[in-house]
């Protein structure tokens, strides 16, 4: 019965050490993308773009969109934007992915504005990618769904 309990225990341990190394690691691809919106230099995440994304930006909704396209979206959207400060506010880790959500406060035409923006990102198959954002001011709900005004 000891044998058993200790079996038990040695799983349950085991499970927990690999849930914390998977926190740790969205973690670090989360400060990877909350330096690039912050810089609007978006070079160090084109390699966590999921080949198939679903994106909105502002009243755009990109769905499965090539990395090649997002990447060109990003840029864009970017080349547009001075003064930029951004830093995610909130974070929540699950069992195949995290999201993350922030404020983007930029300057556009000697304007000052800001935007939310939610990032999702999946570890189904070991590495971990985007595979959603919504750069928008709409609920983060919405970057799934095609929403009118």
């Amino acid at each position: 019965m000891k044998k058993l309990f200790f079996l038990i225990m040695l799983i349950a341990f085991t499970q927990a050490l690999a849930q914390i190394k998977d926190t740790q690691r969205y973690e670090i691809v989360l400060t990877q993308i909350e330096q690039a919106f912050d810089t609007g230099n978006m070079n160090n995440i084109w390699a966590l773009l999921n080949s198939r994304i679903t994106i909105r930006i502002e009243d755009s909704l990109y769905r499965d969109a090539s990395d090649i396209q997002v990447e060109a979206l990003l840029k864009s959207f970017f080349e547009t934007k001075d003064s930029l400060k951004f830093k995610f506010a909130g974070k929540s880790f699950h069992m195949n992915g995290a999201e993350s959500n922030g404020l983007l406060s930029y300057t556009a035409d000697n304007k000052r504005s800001s935007l939310y923006v939610d990032v999702y990102l999946s570890g189904l198959k070991g590495d971990i990618l985007i595979y959603a954002m919504n750069l928008s001011n709409y609920p983060s709900s919405t970057v799934f769904y095609n929403f009118y005004k």
